[in-house]
């Protein structure tokens, strides 16, 4: 793989995820002073979950992805309320690694014939998640 693209894939799938947690958990914290919930829902990979080939470089981004995501949430499972006033226990952490999501990032001949019937279209999985959230 060339460096440039591996260079592209860490700041799409690493360095912007955990720009997106840094700039919302400080807002939630806030937000969390006053009593109101939060939700922020990571998209990782399953293919983070193991070793699989040929897509070792994503995974390793979509890992970084997962394990922030496990981390953070830890974190504010056992914080509870801080001195500040804010409380973690309002705020919902969420990583979700879905097996494959129809988008247009990759359009091959291959995917679209070989992968059909094992993946959802985009809005299917966001109704999903929608519900999962309570």
């Amino acid at each position: 793989m060339p460096c440039s693209v591996m260079s592209e894939m860490i700041d799409i799938n690493t360095y912007a995820y955990f720009m997106l947690h840094k700039y919302f958990l400080d807002r939630f914290l806030e937000r969390s002073k006053s009593g109101k919930r939060s939700c922020l829902i990571g998209v990782a990979s399953c293919t983070w979950l193991g070793f699989v080939r040929p897509f070792v470089h994503y995974a390793g981004t979509k890992a970084s992805a997962g394990y922030l995501s496990t981390a953070i949430n830890y974190e504010l499972n056992h914080t509870g309320k801080r001195p500040d006033g804010s409380d973690t226990s309002l705020i919902d952490l969420q990583c979700s690694t879905p097996f494959g999501v129809g988008t247009n990032l990759v359009k091959t001949p291959y995917k679209e014939v070989t992968w059909l019937g094992f993946t959802a279209k985009v809005q299917t999985y966001c109704d999903g998640l929608e519900k999962d959230i309570g």
